[in-house]
């Protein structure tokens, strides 16, 4: 740390010179463009309502948003493969595996996305099992070197506070080059219906 007059200069560290480095490199090779569409959830927040509190004595887990929009991300992508691809060069690569990262903010208010391969292979449940288990020990440091790379695509979330779009995101190329990377869920608004803003780069 040094000052210059007023200022304070502090050195970042390891993790946001890595993020740093990883946004310059994906704006530079990703195309980004963001399109953004209100979604009605109200049966999904009804649903998760009336079973959430059986779920977690059945399951010892909580029942979030989270694994609920990853198994519908995964749904959707073996409906169409087409937004589970790569460009490399000339030629397209149609991703046979589904890894979808998530991203969890961290305690330093850093950013990582831990990565769960196969998502299309998992049960709700399980997933609840994953998310919760990779986001504590995301934010505990815990973190295998393999789970956190191969994702093909990614989701997250503009945090509590609604924002119908906070700009154009930047995401690390190497969870996407020419395909998806924000279906996160943005904050369930108070209206006579429980809406959301679904976002999708690509």
């Amino acid at each position: 740390i040094s000052r210059t007059g007023e200022d304070q200069i502090v050195e970042m560290d390891r993790m946001r010179k890595m993020i740093s480095q990883r946004m310059l490199e994906s704006k530079a090779i990703s195309p980004h463009v963001t399109s953004f569409m209100e979604t009605d959830m109200t049966a999904v927040v009804n649903w998760r309502l009336r079973l959430k509190d059986s779920f977690t004595k059945e399951f010892k887990e909580n029942l979030t948003f989270t694994p609920i929009l990853i198994e519908a991300v995964a749904h959707a992508i073996k409906k169409y493969p087409g937004i589970n691809i790569q460009v490399s060069g000339d030629n397209i690569i149609y991703k046979k595996d589904i890894n979808i990262g998530m991203a969890v903010a961290l305690p330093n208010g850093n950013l990582i996305v831990p990565v769960i391969h196969q998502a299309d292979k998992y049960s709700l449940s399980q997933l609840s099992v994953k998310v919760n288990d990779l986001a504590k020990r995301a934010r505990n440091n815990q973190l295998k070197p393999e789970e956190l790379s191969g994702g093909t695509y990614t989701i997250t979330n503009s945090t509590s506070y609604y924002c119908i779009n906070d700009g154009n995101q930047l995401y690390s190329y190497l969870y996407f080059a020419f395909g998806p990377d924000d279906t996160g869920v943005k904050s369930i608004i108070t209206t006579p219906f429980d809406t959301t803003e679904l976002s999708l780069t690509y």
